[in-house]
């Protein structure tokens, strides 16, 4: 239960890097171009990590109420 709720973290850590409030994720955007990764590859992690996140928090969710 405490491993799903560590991975439950990835759902606001995806989250933030999809919205990017304020353009705080510019520079982690820009040392990955520095290193030769798209910005599309960057956003299909952040889209796994909002997966994750969700998924775990579901689990956790049914491990509680069931």
């Amino acid at each position: 239960m405490a491993f799903l709720t560590a991975l439950s973290l990835f759902l606001p850590l995806g989250l933030f890097v999809l919205v990017n409030p304020g353009g705080r994720a510019d520079g982690l955007r820009t040392m990955l171009a520095g290193q030769r990764v798209s910005g599309r590859f960057f956003t299909y992690i952040a889209g796994g990590w909002t997966v994750v996140g969700a998924l775990a928090l579901l689990l956790v969710a049914v491990g509680l109420f069931r």
